[in-house]
C-alpha cells in the first residue's frame, strides 16, 4: 500500500508540485483525495442488479374472453368506390 502511494505520488504530485508549486500540490492532492472518495462511495451505493426472471405466462381463464362474433354486412355501396373484381373458381382435375 506504501508503495502505490508513493508511486502514484511520484507520477502525479511531483510534476502537479513543479508547475504550481506546493499549495498547487496540495490543492491537487486534496482534490485527488476527494475524486477517490467519491468513487468510493459511488461504488458502494451502486444498484444492485435485479435477479432476472424466467418469463413465466401466466394463464388466463377463457371465460373473460367470450368467443369473438365478427358481422360482415355488404351493401351495394360496399363496393361502390373500387372497380369491380370478378374471382373466378376452378376446380382442379382429380
Amino acid at each position: 500500500m506504501k508503495f502505490v502511494l508513493w508511486l502514484v505520488s511520484w507520477l502525479f504530485l511531483t510534476p502537479v508540485m513543479d508547475m504550481f508549486g506546493l499549495i498547487g500540490g496540495a490543492v491537487f492532492a486534496l482534490a485527488m483525495m476527494m475524486a477517490a472518495v467519491v468513487l468510493v462511495v459511488l461504488w458502494v451505493r451502486k444498484p444492485r442488479r435485479a435477479q432476472a426472471q424466467p418469463y413465466m405466462p401466466v394463464p388466463v381463464p377463457a371465460a373473460q374472453y367470450p368467443p369473438m362474433q365478427v358481422n360482415i354486412v355488404f351493401t351495394d355501396a360496399t363496393f361502390a368506390q373500387r372497380p369491380a373484381v370478378h374471382v373466378q373458381s376452378t376446380r382442379l382435375p382429380g
